[in-house]
């Protein structure tokens, strides 16, 4: 898994995993280690696909990183969630948000008239990802309905993530010396691949030359 800037395919965080590992699980942990690297300010959106749209990622990714977020619209997303009301009526995934964290009066993070991104956060730091995911999601849905091809035009745009995974696999031969086993072993011959990366995109960076970075043509 490798988490990159997607205009000069910079990598900035990755991880091997083993083959039955879920890499949805470790979006998160990658995009938090790129934030801490970069700072405030520098990352503002990410993109990625659905095999990592659970709720606790939006939730997260959204509430915690506050990244605007490009993703593949599952088949079974609904539009306009509503949660069932005691009485009649139903309720938004902002009303529900609002009733969860009411919930938890007794807790000593409560807070009476506090704002809407608080009640946000100490949900998803309490594990209940689901409404506040939702709340993001219709927003994201609503969007897409207002404007189908804007939205799936900035997605699309996740496809230049690929161009570092076939670099690497042409120009520094990635897969082709990978002549090791073992996760250890996997693991460090990925770091020097990408090392290796990173050295001629700053010889390049230091002879003035911004783009293609990775490219090894010419690199003196």
């Amino acid at each position: 898994m490798i988490t990159e800037d997607l205009d000069p395919w910079l990598p900035l965080a990755w991880k091997v995993i083993g083959g039955n590992d879920a890499e949805g699980e470790r979006m998160f942990e990658m995009l938090s280690e790129v934030r801490a690297r970069t700072g405030p300010g520098v990352m503002k959106a990410t993109w990625f696909d659905g095999g990592f749209t659970s709720n606790e990622n939006i939730a997260k990714v959204a509430v915690f990183l506050r990244l605007e977020t490009s993703c593949k619209i599952s088949d079974g997303w609904v539009e306009e969630v509503r949660y069932p009301r005691d009485g009649p009526g139903v309720r938004t995934p902002k009303e529900e948000v609002e009733r969860l964290y009411e919930g938890h009066w007794q807790e000593a993070w409560y807070r009476a008239n506090t704002p809407f991104e608080y009640k946000m956060r100490v949900l998803v730091e309490a594990g209940e990802y689901e409404a506040v995911a939702m709340h993001y999601r219709d927003a994201y849905l609503a969007r897409h309905k207002r404007d189908p091809k804007e939205v799936l035009g900035e997605y699309h745009q996740r496809s230049n993530c690929e161009g570092l995974n076939g670099h690497a696999k042409v120009h520094f031969e990635l897969e082709d010396r990978l002549h090791v086993v073992g996760l250890k072993a996997i693991t460090r011959h990925v770091l020097w691949t990408l090392l290796a990366m990173h050295v001629v995109a700053m010889v390049r960076l230091q002879h003035g030359v911004t783009g293609n970075l990775f490219l090894t043509i010419h690199i003196l």
